[in-house]
């Protein structure tokens, strides 16, 4: 094999493969963000709120993932209320934290008694 045609392999591989990784990047959501896909994402927003209950207690529960291939977590209001020993919802909210894709996290906030 001629070295023109080595190189020229070894080059069209590696764009190949700098093309596949950029696009799992750019095109991968396994954690929601908020405002869509950005390079630096770090967010919070309401999603529910109740007046008759008084605040006194806090509890947080994330999904975190990292270069779209590993999630772990729970995420879920039941195990943010777990967390924070919280038996009457004042209100629930969203985090959510990425950056270029590379690692996500994504964080439901409870407050309530």
């Amino acid at each position: 094999m001629s070295f023109y045609k080595f190189s020229h392999n070894l080059i069209n591989n590696s764009m190949k493969l700098i093309y596949v990784l950029t696009s799992l990047v750019v095109l991968s959501s396994c954690v929601k963000s908020a405002g869509g896909p950005a390079a630096f994402v770090n967010t919070k927003e309401a999603v529910a709120a109740y007046n008759n209950v008084k605040v006194t207690k806090r509890g947080k529960a994330c999904t975190k993932n990292i270069l779209t291939l590993f999630s772990f977590g729970d995420s879920s209001i039941e195990e943010a209320k777990r967390n924070g020993n919280i038996k009457n919802v004042a209100s629930i909210d969203n985090e959510f934290f990425n950056i270029l894709g590379f690692y996500q996290k994504a964080c439901v906030v409870v407050r309530g008694n």
